[in-house]
C-alpha cells in the first residue's frame, strides 16, 4: 500500500455517519437502547458505574459487584478508554436523569463505532487507490457486515473491530512514510488496547504486524521500514500500558494463568459446513443475543448448528461484497488481503485443522478460545478486495464491453443455478426427513455451554428442521440473495447498453451492498423503551425495598 493523493471525500465520511444514525435509530435519541445478554449483564453496567467514578473524580479500580471486583484490570469495561468518557461526559451535560445519560452515552458509542468502521474501511481502500464508489463497497461490507452487527453483543470488541481498518492502514502508510504517520499508528493501537477486549486487541496488534512486515520488505531499505513498526508498535504499548499491566496481573490471580487446554482453546471454533454463513446465514438457523433469556446461555433453539452459538459463527459478508471479492481477487493488489483471509479462514476453523496447535504457539494466543473471532480479518479482507473487483469490473464496460455483459450474464445464471441447488436440497429434506435424521443422530451431540434435556434425535430433528427451514426456496433467506445477485448483474449489463455508464453500475454496487446488510442486521439488535431499562425490577423493590441498594442474581453457576 501507499499512499494516495485522496480528493476530499468528507461526503462518504458523512454518508457513513448518517448511515448509522438511521440504522441506530431513535436509541440515537435515547428513547430506547440495547439491553440484552452481555449488554445488559456486563457492558451498560460496568460502564456506567466506570464512567461516573471518573466524573465524580475518582478512579474505577474497584467495583462493588458481589464482595468487589477489580475492573479496570477485567479490560473489557474500557475504563481507561477515551471515548467512553467523552460520551459520558456530554451525556451528563444534556441529561438530569443519570440512567437516562448512562443510555444515551452507550448508545452514541456503538453509533460512532458503526461509523468509524465504516470509515475506516472506505479510507483503507482509498489509500491504495480505488475509486470512491468502490471503497464505498468496503465501508459498508465492513462497518455493518453480518459479524459487527452479530457482535455487538460484546460492545468492547465491537469498538476495537472499528479501529482495526485505521491501524492496517496507519501502519502501513508508518512503514512507508514515517513522520507523523508513527505516532498515528501507535496511537490507534493504544485506542485497540484500551477499548475494552484483549483478545481482539491481540487479533488486531497480529494484523498490524503483518501488514507492517509486508509493508517493510518492499522497501528499498527494509531496515528502515522495520524499525519504524518497531517504534509505533512501542509507542502504542507505552500509551496501553496502564491498561495492560492491570491485565497482566488480573490473568496471574485467575484460571488462565497457565494457559488453557486444547479442548477449552477449541472451543468456538467454526464448524465447516458453517463457512456459507458468508452468503447464506440463515441455512442453519438464528439466534439472536436477545433471543436468550437465560444469563450466559448461547441458544434459545433457533440456531441448530455445531457452534457455540448463532452470533459467534455470523460473519455475513453480503451477496455484492462476496460477488465483487470472487473477481477482485485476480487483482495483484489484492494479493495481500487474500493473504490475510486465508490466515483468518485458518484461524477460525481452529480445532477442525491440525495447524491450528501451531497457532495456540505463538504469544498471547495460548490462552485464548472462540479462534472463530478471527472471521473480522476475513470480513475485512473480503470488502478490499471487492473494492479491487469494483473498479475491475467497471472498467470493462470502456475496455471490453462484451466480456463485463457476458460476466453478468454468468454472475445471473449462477444465482438462478444455486437457488435451483437450494430447492432441489430442501425438497430431498422435505421427502426424506425421518431417514436423514436416523443418519445424524450418531453425529451429533449436545452444546456442552447450554445443558438441557436433550438427546441426540432431537438435535438431530433441530438441526434438518432448520436447514430445511433455511433452504425454502420462496422463503427470504433464499429469494433475496436471488433477487440482489440479478439487480446486480442487470446493474453491470446496463453500463454497457448505452443507457448506463460505468459510474452509475459502481454506485449501484454501493447502494445494493448497504440494501443488502441492512436486510439482514437491522433487526437483528432490537432496543428496548429506556422506561423499561430504568425502572427497578419488581423482584428487587420487594426485597430491598424502595431505598437504593445492590442485588446479584447468579443463574448458571
Amino acid at each position: 500500500m501507499s499512499e494516495a493523493s485522496v480528493q476530499r471525500d468528507g461526503w462518504a465520511h458523512a454518508l457513513f455517519a448518517t448511515w448509522a444514525a438511521l440504522w441506530c435509530g431513535d436509541a440515537m435519541w435515547a428513547r430506547s437502547t440495547w439491553f440484552f445478554h452481555d449488554l445488559r449483564h456486563h457492558h451498560l453496567p460496568w460502564r456506567a458505574w466506570a464512567m461516573r467514578e471518573w466524573l465524580h473524580g475518582q478512579p474505577p479500580l474497584w467495583a462493588p459487584i458481589g464482595h468487589g471486583y477489580p475492573l479496570l484490570a477485567d479490560g473489557q469495561a474500557g475504563v481507561l478508554y477515551p471515548p467512553n468518557l467523552v460520551a459520558w461526559r456530554l451525556a451528563t451535560w444534556l441529561f438530569t436523569n443519570p440512567h437516562v445519560a448512562d443510555v444515551a452515552a452507550l448508545n452514541w458509542t456503538v453509533g460512532v463505532h458503526h461509523a468509524l468502521a465504516a470509515s475506516g474501511a472506505f479510507w483503507l481502500a482509498r489509500i491504495q487507490r480505488r475509486s470512491v464508489a468502490a471503497s464505498v463497497v468496503a465501508g459498508f461490507g465492513y462497518g455493518f457486515s453480518g459479524f459487527l452487527v452479530s457482535h455487538l453483543v460484546y460492545l468492547g470488541m465491537f469498538e476495537v473491530m472499528a479501529w482495526i481498518p485505521w491501524l492496517l492502514g496507519a501502519t502501513a502508510l508508518a512503514v512507508q512514510l514515517g513522520g507523523p504517520w508513527v505516532w498515528r499508528a501507535g496511537l490507534v493501537l493504544a485506542m485497540a488496547w484500551l477499548a475494552g477486549h484483549p483478545q481482539m486487541a491481540l487479533f488486531a496488534t497480529y494484523a498490524m504486524l503483518f501488514v507492517g512486515l509486508g509493508s517493510a520488505v518492499s522497501l528499498p531499505e527494509v531496515g528502515g521500514g522495520l524499525r519504524k513498526l518497531a517504534l509505533a508498535l512501542t509507542l502504542g504499548g507505552v500509551l496501553a500500558s496502564p491498561q495492560l499491566a492491570a491485565t497482566a496481573e488480573l490473568v496471574d490471580f485467575g484460571d488462565r494463568a497457565e494457559g488453557v487446554d486444547a479442548a477449552f482453546a477449541s472451543t468456538g471454533s467454526l464448524p465447516p459446513e458453517e463457512l456459507v454463513n458468508a452468503i447464506l446465514p440463515d441455512l442453519f438457523g438464528v439466534d439472536r443475543p436477545a433471543d436468550v433469556q437465560t444469563t450466559y446461555h448461547h441458544r434459545a433453539g433457533g440456531y441448530a448448528g455445531r457452534g457455540v452459538s448463532y452470533w459467534e459463527d455470523c460473519f455475513y459478508l453480503g451477496i455484492p461484497v462476496a460477488i465483487f471479492a470472487l473477481f477482485g481477487a485476480r487483482s495483484r493488489g489484492a494479493r495481500p488481503w487474500l493473504v490475510l483471509g486465508f490466515v483468518a479462514l485458518i484461524v477460525m476453523l481452529g480445532s477442525h485443522l491440525p495447524v491450528y496447535a501451531l497457532v495456540r504457539m505463538l504469544p498471547g494466543m495460548g490462552y485464548l478460545r472462540f479462534p472463530v473471532r478471527a472471521g473480522i480479518f476475513l470480513v475485512l479482507a473480503a470488502g478490499q478486495i471487492a473494492a479491487f473487483g469494483v473498479d475491475d469490473l467497471t472498467s470493462l464496460a470502456a475496455t471490453d464491453p462484451k466480456r463485463l455483459r457476458r460476466i453478468a450474464g454468468a454472475i445471473a445464471l449462477a444465482a438462478v443455478a444455486t437457488f435451483v441447488c437450494i430447492s432441489g436440497a430442501n425438497e430431498a429434506l422435505v421427502h426424506g426427513r425421518d431417514p436423514i435424521i436416523g443418519a445424524l443422530a450418531n453425529l451429533v451431540h449436545a452444546d456442552p455451554l447450554d445443558p438441557v434435556d436433550e438427546t441426540p434425535v432431537s438435535r438431530a430433528t433441530a438441526f434438518v428442521d432448520a436447514l430445511t427451514h433455511g433452504t425454502a426456496p420462496l422463503s427470504g433467506p433464499v429469494a433475496w440473495p436471488l433477487a440482489v445477485a440479478v439487480a446486480l448483474a442487470f446493474g453491470l449489463a446496463r453500463a454497457v447498453t448505452g443507457r448506463g455508464d460505468p459510474a452509475s453500475a459502481a454506485r449501484l454496487a454501493g447502494g445494493l451492498t448497504a440494501i443488502d446488510l441492512l436486510w439482514f442486521g437491522y433487526g437483528y439488535n432490537p432496543t428496548t423503551p429506556v422506561d423499561e431499562v430504568v425502572k427497578r425490577p419488581a423482584v428487587a423493590l420487594e426485597v430491598l425495598g424502595h431505598g437504593w441498594g445492590r442485588a446479584t442474581t447468579v443463574d448458571r453457576r
